[in-house]
Parts: structure tokens; sequence; C-alpha cells
């Protein structure tokens, strides 16, 4: 059976349109890290997963943790919730 191919050119044009979002998942900055690899600013040759990026823009702005919050989030769960209402 004969697969679909991506209509690459249709995308290009509404890309250039401004009528499409493209969107990469969570997984996109791991693409070509080594396994087991970590990121360090300015030494790494690849991007940072989301918890090492949250984890350096949270010491750099000294921003303070709750005691129950993962390393994948910077902010705290007070600060969010009262956004979110």
């Amino acid at each position: 059976m004969d697969q679909l191919k991506p209509p690459y050119t249709l995308i290009l044009d509404e890309l250039r349109k401004g009528k499409v979002i493209p969107f990469l998942g969570a997984g996109a900055s791991l693409g070509n890290r080594a396994p087991n690899s970590t990121w360090e600013k300015g030494k790494s040759p690849h991007l940072p997963k989301g918890s090492e990026l949250a984890e350096h823009l949270a010491k750099k702005t000294a921003f303070p943790r709750d005691a129950n919050q993962s390393r994948s989030q910077p902010f705290p769960s007070t600060l969010i919730s009262s956004a979110d209402a």
C-alpha cells in the first residue's frame, strides 16, 4: 500500500502566509542528544530538556521554590493557582 506523503509545498505556502503555526512536541530538543547527557549553558552542543531549562531559569532569577515543587516546574504552585483563578 502506498503511504501518503506530507504536503510540504502546501505547508510551506501556508507558513509564509501566517496561516500555519508550527508545533514541536516536548521531545523535539532531544533529536541530536546522546543518551544520558546533561545540558550546561554555553558548553553543551545540544538544547536543554524542559526540566534543565526550568532549573537554569529558576537559579538565574533566584525564584523561590515550593517544598513540593518538581524540578520541571520553576514557579511556585501557589502563583500558578492564583493565576488560573
